[in-house]
């Protein structure tokens, strides 16, 4: 029988891991809680995969025939040699999910009209049950995860975190010590390095802000200075990447909107309030990367709103929150 070791107790290296029911890390979570809610209203925790699905992907709507989508690849050929180009240059080393010489040949087939009822309709196939198998699996489960039981956890998942920054080659390991990053993979690397120190250590702030106590314990304390301090740094690093366009900007997005979140729920919690003595910087600095990405997208834009809303209340009414 599996057994979860006990409380403040490191697992052991063949331990499984058990991911207590309730603890969930996807950002829609977080609107569903009582100080977010207070903040910004009720949203609707699946709030921006119903904004996503009213979207539609070009020649890919239900009902296009595949004539369709051939004569318009083929009528803009530069275009789609520059789209598949800058896939390979750009996005395929962080995202390898093609193989270029397999993938040009299918194009090449799908262009000639060989066999494009079984290729196209896999594609769209694969497409649709990836994308809603990736939002709607648990994301209305409550977030209400038992610290006690998730100590252990946080042990280990500290552990392995740690483990992966440890393993990095020196040639591409971020100077954790220097806020200046040196390239673009040093900050993509710091990023996914804050957002999990992040997502690890915020069950504890979680329930900080939602108990209110006065008198926290040690453990949970140091948890929430981790993920305040992460959020912060996590914050910092995504700025050079939103500057420009990547393959990972509506990532980028929803790890601001957690972020910002979890300072915010700092901030009107009167035990954690000290913790964020540069909200008002740090609200700025995000409102000001977001914009230009919210003229052009409509799920930004809604992000962009929350977070206006969010500076707004605590300037005009963080007394009463306290």
């Amino acid at each position: 029988m599996l057994m979860t070791p006990g409380i403040g107790q490191a697992y052991m290296e063949n331990d499984p891991i058990l991911i207590p029911l309730g603890h969930q890390t996807p950002t829609g979570n977080l609107l569903g809680l009582d100080p977010i809610r207070k903040l910004i209203g009720h949203y609707s925790q699946d709030f921006f995969l119903l904004l996503e699905s009213e979207r539609k992907i070009p020649f890919l709507t239900p009902g296009t025939a595949m004539s369709t989508i051939i004569e318009r690849l083929n009528r803009d050929i530069p275009a789609t040699n520059l789209l598949i180009s800058n896939f390979f240059t750009h996005v395929h080393s962080q995202f390898p999910i093609l193989e270029k010489e397999p993938f040009l040949q299918l194009l090449e087939k799908f262009l000639a009209n060989d066999q494009i009822g079984e290729i196209g309709a896999a594609y769209v196939s694969q497409y649709k049950s990836s994308y809603r198998g990736n939002f709607t699996n648990g994301a209305r489960l409550s977030y209400e995860p038992s610290i006690a039981s998730l100590e252990g956890v946080n042990i280990e998942l500290s552990r392995q975190l740690q483990a992966w920054f440890d393993s990095l080659p020196e040639s591409i390991k971020p100077d954790l010590q220097n806020p200046t990053s040196r390239d673009l993979q040093d900050t993509q690397l710091r990023t996914r390095y804050y957002a999990a120190k992040h997502i690890i250590s915020r069950p504890c702030l979680v329930f900080a802000a939602v108990s209110r106590q006065v008198h926290l314990s040690e453990y949970v304390k140091a948890n929430c200075e981790t993920c305040v301090e992460s959020c912060r740094k996590l914050l910092h690093a995504t700025v050079p990447l939103l500057g420009r366009r990547t393959h990972s900007t509506w990532l980028r997005l929803q790890a601001l909107l957690a972020a910002v979140f979890v300072i915010s729920m700092a901030k009107t919690t009167p035990s954690l309030a000290s913790l964020v003595p540069d909200f008002d910087e740090l609200i700025g600095m995000v409102i000001e990367m977001t914009e230009p990405w919210a003229r052009h997208h409509e799920a930004a834009d809604a992000t962009l709103s929350i977070f206006k809303t969010i500076r707004q209340k605590l300037r005009l009414s963080v007394a009463t929150l306290l």
